[in-house]
C-alpha cells in the first residue's frame, strides 16, 4: 500500500541541519522557509510525523472551521 499526503512543499534539509537552526535561531527558521516555500509549508520528518506550518492565522482558521454550508 503507498501511502501518499496532500500536504504544502517544504525543506528537505537532512534533519539534524533543521534542528541546528530552529535552535540557534527559531525565529529566522520560520521566516527564511515561508520567504522560500510560500505562507504554508510542510516539514517532513521521519515516517508519518510531518509538521505544517502557517505563518498567517487567517490560513489556519481556514482550516480548522467547518464551512458555512455544513453548519
Amino acid at each position: 500500500m503507498t501511502v501518499t499526503y496532500n500536504l504544502p512543499d517544504g525543506p528537505k534539509l537532512p534533519r539534524y541541519l533543521r534542528m541546528v537552526k530552529f535552535i540557534t535561531q527559531p525565529v529566522k527558521y520560520v521566516e527564511d522557509f515561508a520567504q522560500v516555500y510560500g505562507d504554508n509549508f510542510t516539514i517532513w520528518n521521519r515516517g508519518d510525523k510531518h509538521i505544517v506550518y502557517f505563518s498567517h492565522p487567517q490560513a489556519l482558521a481556514g482550516v480548522t472551521q467547518k464551512p458555512s454550508q455544513s453548519l
